[in-house]
Order: structure tokens, then C-alpha cells, then sequence
């Protein structure tokens, strides 16, 4: 094996490994019982479905990208979508196509399991010849918005099979924020069982600026004005 054959062996052999990582991570229960019990996320997805069904949802193709439990799937069943592909990697997809079947939407939700990529590559949908995607719905959102980069898996999708004249992205828009806030946790490190330890201080911030953390910060401590640092049209 050459050089240049070893390289490419290697590449495709970590993309493997990582894909498998990150399915066999969505394949555990905890991390959809900690998604669902967002009920911030949750709710705001149903309720945004619901108020648009009649224009969006009612009689529409759906394709559900990363659809875990299936619970956006039956939300546009329930808009009254007239098909729904639910799409998932991971071994969860059994679990969804149960709940879709205790539902009694298993007439109207179609479970496939697989990458989006390769269900594209070898047209696996369950599409008739010619039949386009109206709506796309997808969580595909990370910390700081892109960090799961499950966004261009999704803009694949978009591109092969939805509909380019009335289909539309759900959500449709994205945008990344900026405010200030203070924080009083590193004052910890002022007195530590008696002993001074103010240096970690200056790593913390160190490390911080490198790794970042995620917080819940407390409104009170919000400490300038929300500011929109970019904003994306999915549709585009």
C-alpha cells in the first residue's frame, strides 16, 4: 500500500469511527429523555409547527433529519402533514417507529434508518419519481449553534429533494447572539481551606479562552445588551 493509499485508508477509516461515535452516542435513552425535558426546545417546536400547520404542515411531504424519538415527526403528522419521512443513524429509530405505531400515526410517519448522505447517494427516501420535500424539519442546533456541524448534513437534504419553488427549511432562520455577563464563581479561588489560591485564576481564564464552558447564567448577572453577531436564511 502506498503513501498516498494509507492516508486515504486512514481519513476514511477516523470519519467511520467518528460517525460511529456520534450515533452510538444518540443510541442511549438518557440523552433523549435530557432533549425532551427541554421543554423550552420542545414546546417551542410544537408550538411553532401547530400555529403553522395550516400554511406549512397540512398536506405536505415532511422530512424529519435526526429525528431521535420521533417527536417532531408526530408533530407534523399532527399539522396535518400528508407524509413524513423520519430519518435517523442511530438504533433509537426502533424505538421511534414504536412510539409512532402506539401513536396511530405509522400511516403517515415512514421511519428509515441511515446518514441522510447515503440515503441521498443511493435514493433510499421513500420518494416517488419526481416527488419533492416541502418542509425540512430538523434540531440541528449545537452549543454556539454549529458545534454538532449536523447543519450540512441537513443543507445536503435541502439541496437534493426539497422543494426549491414552495419548500422551506423549519426552521428557516438562524442566528448567533452576543451579551455580556459577570460571574462570581471564580472568587472561589480567593480562599480555599485558608490557603490563598488566586494563580489558578489567571489559568482558568487561560484554559477558558481556549476550550470555552457552557453556563446557565442567572438573568440578573446579564450585564450589556443582546447583540446579533450574523444572521443565516436556511432557505439560501
Amino acid at each position: 500500500m502506498s503513501e498516498d493509499e494509507k492516508t486515504i485508508f486512514l481519513k476514511k477509516k477516523a470519519k467511520v469511527d467518528n460517525n460511529t461515535y456520534y450515533f452510538t452516542s444518540y443510541s442511549h435513552y438518557a440523552i433523549h429523555e435530557t432533549m425532551l425535558k427541554d421543554t423550552v426546545r420542545t414546546k417551542a417546536y410544537e408550538d411553532a409547527i401547530m400555529k403553522n400547520s395550516a400554511t406549512l404542515f397540512k398536506d405536505k411531504v415532511v422530512l424529519d433529519i435526526g429525528c431521535g424519538t420521533g417527536v417532531l415527526s408526530i408533530f407534523a403528522a399532527k399539522a396535518g402533514a400528508k407524509k413524513v419521512i423520519a430519518v435517523d443513524g442511530s438504533e433509537i429509530i426502533r424505538e421511534a417507529r414504536n412510539i409512532i405505531d402506539a401513536n396511530g400515526l405509522s400511516g403517515t410517519i415512514t421511519c428509515v434508518r441511515g446518514m441522510i448522505e447515503t440515503l441521498l447517494e443511493k435514493e433510499e427516501l421513500p420518494l416517488g419519481p419526481g416527488e419533492k420535500v416541502d418542509v425540512i424539519v430538523s434540531e440541528w442546533m449545537g452549543y454556539a449553534l454549529f458545534f454538532e456541524t449536523m447543519l450540512p448534513s441537513v443543507m445536503k437534504a435541502r439541496d437534493a429533494v426539497m422543494d426549491r419553488v414552495g419548500g422551506t427549511m423549519f426552521p428557516n432562520k438562524a442566528s448567533i447572539h452576543l451579551e455580556g455577563a459577570s460571574d462570581t464563581w471564580l472568587d472561589y479561588w480567593d480562599d480555599v481551606h485558608g490557603i490563598d489560591m488566586t494563580p489558578m485564576k489567571h489559568r482558568i481564564g487561560t484554559e477558558l479562552l481556549v476550550e470555552g464552558s457552557v453556563e446557565i447564567v442567572d438573568k440578573e448577572n446579564v450585564s450589556t445588551n443582546r447583540v446579533e453577531l450574523v444572521g443565516f436564511d436556511l432557505n439560501t
